[in-house]
């Protein structure tokens, strides 16, 4: 009980500080394209910004999905195949 209340609250706090990273890493990306072919001298700090941005929503990002059983599973070996006698080829 005490756990789960403790998860929904970091979950919360982890959604928020996700969308603030993709916030700022929009305004530094739409910063960088107006900086460079408007004012023709680019912002050295938005590349970096961005890119460090990136990286840390999805390491961070990879928590959201795996508490809410929204992983997508790949099998190479699927439980549910045809057997081949149940094959119907229509010729």
């Amino acid at each position: 009980m005490i756990i789960e209340l403790i998860n929904e609250y970091i979950n919360r706090g982890l959604r928020l500080l996700l969308t603030l990273f993709m916030a700022v890493m929009i305004i530094a990306v739409v910063w960088q394209v107006f900086t460079r072919f408007v004012l023709n001298d680019p912002a050295n700090f938005t590349d970096e910004l961005s890119r460090y941005l990136l990286i840390w929503i999805g390491v961070l990002g990879g928590r959201i999905p795996s508490q809410s059983d929204a992983i997508w599973r790949w099998s190479f070996f699927p439980q549910d195949t045809v057997k081949k006698e149940e094959t119907f080829y229509p010729f």
